[in-house]
């Protein structure tokens, strides 16, 4: 949004392309420290906010989908139909819940200079 801001984001992009992660990151630190060393720490820190949220959402979801298939069994439902129906409804709004709050929460928290 600001000149800095777009001369630090294409430094960092032509930095990660032809260093890699780390060693593109630290570089930018190294080389344009004053001015974009603040903006390459969040840049990094923000990506990887968003790969651990992903991770973490699938991570959830699989613990989620076995504890409410575990416990449907203590349900006592009347028949087989209505145990799936339960647990097929319980796991859809769980996964879309989790989802929706940890992406939320990753991309509320995310702020740059």
């Amino acid at each position: 949004q600001t000149l800095k801001g777009c001369f630090c984001l294409t430094a960092m992009i032509e930095s990660l392309e032809t260093y890699g992660i780390m060693e593109g990151a630290q570089m930018m630190i190294d080389e344009y420290g004053e001015m974009c060393g603040t903006f390459a720490q969040q840049y990094v820190t923000a990506q990887t906010l968003v790969i651990g949220s992903a991770a973490m959402v699938s991570v959830i979801n699989v613990i989620l989908s076995t504890a409410i298939k575990a416990m449907a069994a203590f349900e006592h439902h009347k028949s087989l139909s209505a145990q799936t129906k339960a647990i097929s409804s319980q796991i859809a709004i769980t996964m879309f819940v989790n989802t929706a709050l940890i992406i939320m929460i990753v991309h509320a928290a995310l702020e740059f200079e």
